[in-house]
Formats: structure tokens, sequence, C-alpha cells
């Protein structure tokens, strides 16, 4: 609703044509879909007490999902609630996630995961092959470049950016888990 308020009114100032307001409509939902979770994180970190943390998290988990795709909510209202059920449950296992050989485990099976899965394309936009092979090659650059630092840090014994930089690598790779049959029935 408020997406077609502002695709209106950018017609009515003469920005845009009226024939490329889905275009503009897909593009301002995409921008606030890759913003959200940022934001989410930071209120969420306000809240808690944990602005570094949200932001450390929400850093990998955009920069991965914005190419590797997954899951995505039928309702932008559930997606929400999805997201702020998902990053909450993140801050308040925090304190409890230990930088150790389980984490830096589940953190390479979310790469390979991420690596091999991606990327995952949305019912709503549809990749073709040169964007699937260019986002596959990007999620495995971001999701490689994220793990490097996760080891880097955790090697230097900053345990919190760690923690949030796994955790954000694993959020990331476990949204594309309840898109599995969907891949298996594709092929």
């Amino acid at each position: 609703m408020i997406v077609r308020a502002i695709t209106g009114w950018l017609i009515r100032q003469n920005a845009i044509k009226e024939e490329d307001e889905d275009l503009y409509e897909y593009a301002i939902r995409s921008l606030y879909y890759s913003v959200a979770p940022i934001i989410l994180s930071l209120i969420i970190g306000v809240i808690m007490g944990q602005v570094r943390y949200g932001i450390i998290l929400s850093i990998p988990l955009c920069l991965i999902r914005r190419y590797s795709g997954g899951y995505h909510a039928p309702y932008g209202w559930l997606c929400i609630l999805m997201s702020v059920g998902l990053l909450l449950f993140c801050f308040l296992i925090q304190p409890y996630v230990q930088c150790n050989i389980l984490l830096l485990g589940l953190t390479v099976l979310a790469i390979l995961s991420l690596c091999i899965l991606s990327p995952i394309d949305s019912k709503n936009r549809p990749l073709d092959q040169i964007e699937k092979k260019r986002y596959k090659k990007t999620t495995i650059v971001i999701a490689l470049l994220c793990g490097v630092v996760y080891i880097i840090t955790w090697m230097l014994g900053n345990g919190q950016i760690a923690s949030g930089i796994a955790t954000g690598i694993i959020l990331a790779a476990s949204l594309q888990l309840p898109c599995i049959p969907r891949i298996l029935k594709e092929k």
C-alpha cells in the first residue's frame, strides 16, 4: 500500500512514467527488504542494549542474503513478523554462543550450503541463467570473505564480533532450508 502510494506520487510528479510503475514498485520493495533487516537489527539492538551486535549480525546477513536468496514470506507483514522473530532469537541466544569448534563447524556447513544452493530465486522475480551464474559467484565470494573475517576475529580473541558474523552467515543459510523441497522437486 505504501509502495503504491510512493509510485503514484512519483507518477503525479512526472518523475516516472506510468508504464514503469511495476518496475519502480519492485525497486522500492527490493530496497525496503534490503534495508529492513539492518533497521530491525538496530531497533532490537537499541532495545536490548546490543547495538554493536545488531550491526555485526546484519552485515553478513544482508550481504549474503541479497545474492543467495532463500525463503520469502508470501505477505509483507508476515515477512516483518518472521524477521523480527528470527532476529530476536539471535539476540537472545547471543550471550550463549561460544566461539568454539561447534560454531566453526556450523559456520563452515552454512558456507558450504550457501555455495551449493545459491542462488535461490524468488517466484516474484525469477533469475535468468546469466544472473544465476553471477549471483552464485557473488554469494560464494561474499560467504567465503565473511568466513575468513569470522575466523580472523575469532583468532584475534574478539568473540562477540566473531559470533555475530557467524550467526549472520548461519541465518542467511538457514533461510534457504525451507526452499530445499522446492529445489528438489524442480530437479
